[in-house]
């Protein structure tokens, strides 16, 4: 079992192509969930919009993540903080299971801020972040994307659940929260389930955000 104070840095292969365009594609429609992008609205002052960074940044790195984005956001811009609540509400008991040991193997090896690994523990943080930086003005806004299956997103949300579980298995065994036969046969569960015509999910996200003062 992986000891959680030895590992540092992305819980994933940062290195696979097929993570790289996972990573893409979810940036694309979970933006379009969101309302689209704010980048290059007319008036708006320079912004960074920054998404899902809960298996990126150990606890340890976050302050030090905020405080590179405000040194190089100009006075008056805007920061935006977007992680997820959940891996997807969904009527797959399988889906639920894997969501399960992927927040008990976060919490682990310290990723996101869950006390008990019962939930990816992020976006609680999110506002306070941005208060302890110095920004004013700072918001929340929740979102909600339906994923089930005949939505526009249902394949994306399939692809993404298809891929991210399969590419989190070492990190599953490693911290001992599941073993290779348990993992192997919830994971082929869970395709199964999500390919149901019946198949019903909703995916919650929230955005933090706040401006930089202008002195």
């Amino acid at each position: 079992m992986t000891d959680a104070g030895e590992h540092e840095g992305y819980v994933l292969d940062p290195e696979s192509p097929v993570e790289m365009a996972r990573l893409i594609n979810l940036d694309r429609f979970m933006t379009k969930g969101m309302g689209g992008s704010l980048v290059g609205v007319e008036n708006l002052s320079p912004l960074h919009n920054i998404l899902f960074l809960f298996s990126v940044l150990t606890q340890e790195q976050w302050p030090g993540f905020i405080a590179e984005c405000t040194r190089l956001l100009r006075p008056g811009g805007m920061l935006r903080l977007t992680e997820l609540i959940d891996g997807g509400a969904t009527n797959s008991p399988a889906k639920e299971q894997l969501h399960g040991f992927f927040c008990q193997a976060l919490q682990r090896v310290k990723h996101g801020f869950s006390v008990n690994g019962r939930s990816i523990g992020m976006t609680i943080m999110l506002p306070r972040f941005l208060r302890e930086a110095g920004y004013q003005q700072v918001q929340h806004k929740m979102h909600a994307l339906e994923v089930s299956a005949g939505t526009e997103v249902y394949s994306d949300f399939y692809r993404n659940s298809e891929i991210i579980y399969l590419l989190a298995k070492p990190l599953f065994v490693n911290t001992g929260v599941t073993t290779d036969d348990e993992f192997d046969q919830t994971y082929q569960q869970m395709l199964i389930e999500l390919r149901s015509d019946n198949f019903t999910g909703m995916w919650h996200y929230m955005t933090a955000l706040g401006v930089k003062p202008l002195s």
